[in-house]
């Protein structure tokens, strides 16, 4: 983690556009499973990562860009290809939050709770790209 760490920092540091770079924990109690749990009721991997930059004048959401792709870079070790469903701002944006099997038990609960599509707008159905 610490060469991660440091690339990070060497490419975010001083000056940068990024005002939020958060690293949660996971592992332990995320990752444990439970029969009673529900469909989603663990989290795979070791950390969840959420970046924030501020698109402040001209040219700002390229440098953003390019440090969000530094961070997601620099984190590739731990990536699992899933993205935690509450840390997606970008509902077009190519990514996946569950495996195959707990987005299909996913949709059988929404097909039964949510017959409408009322809360349709989520990212169970998109991939991410390789």
């Amino acid at each position: 983690m610490n060469a991660s760490r440091a690339a990070v920092h060497r490419r975010t540091a001083a000056g940068s556009a990024l005002t939020i770079i958060e690293l949660r924990q996971l592992g332990g109690a995320f990752a444990m499973t439970n029969p009673r749990g529900g469909v989603v009721n663990s989290l795979p991997g070791a950390y969840a990562s959420l970046s924030v930059g501020i698109v402040a004048g001209p040219g700002a959401a390229g440098e953003v860009g390019a440090q969000l792709a530094a961070v997601r870079e620099a984190m590739k070790p731990w990536d699992t290809g899933l993205t935690v469903p509450t840390f997606v701002e970008q509902f077009d944006a190519p990514q996946k939050s569950f495996d195959a099997s707990v987005t299909a038990d996913m949709q059988a609960v929404r097909r039964r709770v949510d017959p409408g599509g009322l809360f349709s707008r989520d990212v169970t159905a998109q991939t991410r790209p390789a």
